[in-house]
């Protein structure tokens, strides 16, 4: 249980909120979910958004696309594509990640604790 509980707590630490709308960014996610590369995670980012549509969810509501300012050295900074994730996205992907059934099933739980704050069942 303590492995769930810290990976609570990351999840609560990496959450955002502006104007009252929580989100997450993927690519914090991305490290958090053990993926090494963007690309990689990024497909599951697209994976997710396309399950969202099948569902005949707002796409928009749930994934928007954003950019990140990172360090690269000398004062200087690079844009990143990333995502704002709403917890249903994030959820969504967590789905999506196949090969890591012991974070889907965690993730469950997750959600399972926190009903009162999703909008919908996945």
């Amino acid at each position: 249980m303590n492995n769930q509980s810290n990976l609570f707590q990351d999840l609560e630490n990496l959450r955002s909120k502006v104007e009252g709308v929580e989100f997450w960014s993927a690519r914090d996610l991305q490290k958090l979910f053990e993926y090494k590369e963007w690309c990689g995670f990024e497909n599951i980012v697209k994976k997710a958004v396309i399950a969202c549509k099948n569902s005949s969810e707002n796409v928009e509501n749930y994934f928007v696309s954003t950019y990140k300012m990172v360090e690269i050295g000398s004062n200087t900074q690079r844009e990143l594509s990333d995502y704002a994730l709403t917890r249903y996205a994030w959820l969504r992907m967590v789905i999506q990640i196949k090969k890591r059934l012991h974070l889907h099933k965690v993730t469950l739980l997750y959600r399972h604790e926190n009903k009162s704050l999703l909008r919908r069942d996945i």
